[in-house]
C-alpha cells in the first residue's frame, strides 16, 4: 500500500505504480488510494555495468521514471505548468487490464498515454481544452444558408454549437 511508503505518501508528488506491457499489475507494485497512475515497470531494458549490453529489470523503480521523462519532455515542448500536467496524466489515462485494478483506490486513473499528455497539455497551454463551434461552421455557405432557411425556425440554440470541454475527456466528478 503506497500510502505507507515514502516519498509515495508524500504531498505534492504524482504516485506511479508498474504494470507490465499487458496491462497486469505485478506484485510488486504501488498500489492504494494515492496512487494517480501506472506505467511499465515490468521487463524494462536497462544497461548494464559493462554498458555494451542491457538487461530486463522489473520494479516501480522503473515505472516512476518512465513518467518523469515524459513529464519533462511535455513540459519543454509546450511549457505547462506542473497543475495541467497532473491533470493531463490523471485524465488521459488508459484503463488497466487487471480486474483487480477495476476496484477503486487500487490504480489510480489507468496506464500512462504519453501522446495523450502531450496533446493534452498543447491544447491547454494553446487555449483549445474548451471549444464552442458553430454546428454548420464545416459546412458551405450554400449548405447553412439552405439548413438555415428551413430548419433554423425548427432548431433550438443548443443545437446550433459544438461544445467540448477538457478536450472531450470524461472522468467521474
Amino acid at each position: 500500500d503506497s500510502q505507507l511508503r515514502t516519498p509515495a505518501n508524500c504531498d505534492g508528488v504524482i504516485t506511479v505504480g508498474a504494470i507490465d506491457r499487458s496491462g497486469y499489475l505485478p506484485p510488486f507494485s504501488n498500489r492504494g488510494a494515492n496512487v494517480d497512475v501506472m506505467a511499465q515497470g515490468v521487463y524494462m531494458p536497462v544497461p548494464t555495468e559493462d554498458s555494451h549490453s542491457t538487461a530486463l529489470a522489473s520494479g516501480t523503480s522503473f515505472a516512476s521514471p518512465l513518467l518523469a521523462g515524459i513529464l519533462a519532455a511535455v513540459k519543454r515542448d509546450t511549457g505547462a505548468d506542473d497543475d495541467v500536467l497532473k491533470l493531463a496524466v490523471r485524465i488521459t489515462a488508459n484503463p488497466t487490464q487487471d480486474p483487480e485494478c477495476n476496484t477503486s483506490d487500487v490504480c489510480g486513473a489507468g496506464i500512462v498515454d504519453a501522446k495523450e499528455i502531450h496533446q493534452f497539455a498543447t491544447d491547454a497551454v494553446n487555449g483549445r481544452l474548451h471549444t464552442i463551434e458553430h454546428a454548420l461552421g464545416n459546412k458551405t455557405r450554400c449548405e447553412q444558408a439552405w439548413l438555415l432557411d428551413y430548419f433554423g425556425d425548427k432548431a433550438r440554440l443548443c443545437s446550433l454549437y459544438n461544445l467540448v470541454f477538457m478536450r472531450g475527456y470524461i472522468e467521474e466528478g
